[in-house]
């Protein structure tokens, strides 16, 4: 499926990212987004109906994924599958990595917030079984990885790699500097499981924008607590 991109400037001078498709559309915003203008941005746009649900989660970096329908907004989670065409739904990242699903033949769509201890969890295995297990194959779904911290710019400690198990493709996504540092890049390790997992590679797109280079986005490693979040958002439309 082709996806055609665009830009929304809110009233807020922040700017929204989108990339449309005739079963999908999904984004970010640019600065630390707030929900209701970027309902107000889609709306007017014409990428969703005036009123329309919004769902969200409590997000605590764990592995537990939700379909809209079966849930209320706010359940703890950290990542979700839209139901019903129509719905909105968000997640907010700074420098963790917003992960957008698309299924062309049967609509499955949604988007998981992926830091390190998600990744070591198995928030994205999970994901893999639950596309399995419902109406539809994982080798049929799109990926692409929103804007989140780059390897080189995330020193991480050696304790951290004791959370992945030997055997794990994540771990493809630690190496070691020149220097000796520990470093890890969270979306090297997402794309390693979607390989091993026989996700074609032209299924899986990266963003290339590192948060912490970037100074238009937030991130928590370079600007702590008050940096704001990223609002990542996907709207199933069949």
């Amino acid at each position: 499926m082709s996806l055609r991109t665009d830009f929304i400037l809110t009233s807020e001078g922040t700017t929204i990212t989108l990339f449309s498709g005739t079963q999908i559309t999904f984004g970010f915003t640019e600065g630390a987004g707030d929900a209701s203008i970027l309902r107000e941005c889609l709306e007017h746009r014409g990428v969703i109906a005036p009123g329309i649900p919004v769902f969200h989660l409590i997000q605590e970096h764990t592995n537990r994924i939700h379909r809209s329908d079966s849930v209320p907004p706010d359940t703890v989670g950290d990542g979700f599958l839209l139901d019903s065409p129509g719905t909105l739904g968000i997640i907010r990242t700074a420098d963790c990595t917003p992960l957008f699903f698309w299924e062309t033949i049967h609509g499955n769509a949604g988007l998981l917030h992926v830091g390190w201890k998600g990744l070591s969890l198995g928030i994205v295995e999970n994901l893999l079984a639950t596309l399995e297990s419902g109406n539809g194959s994982s080798r049929n779904v799109h990926f692409y990885l929103g804007p989140a911290i780059e390897g080189d710019c995330y020193p991480v400690g050696e304790e951290i790699l004791d959370h992945f198990p030997q055997d794990s493709p994540a771990r493809a996504g630690f190496r070691h500097t020149p220097g000796g540092l520990l470093v890890l890049d969270v979306r090297d390790g997402i794309t390693c499981i979607l390989r091993n997992s026989g996700i074609p590679a032209d299924q899986v797109t990266r963003s290339p924008i590192c948060t912490f280079c970037d100074p238009r986005f937030p991130s928590f490693r370079r600007d702590g607590d008050g940096c704001g979040r990223i609002l990542s958002f996907m709207v199933r439309h069949t």
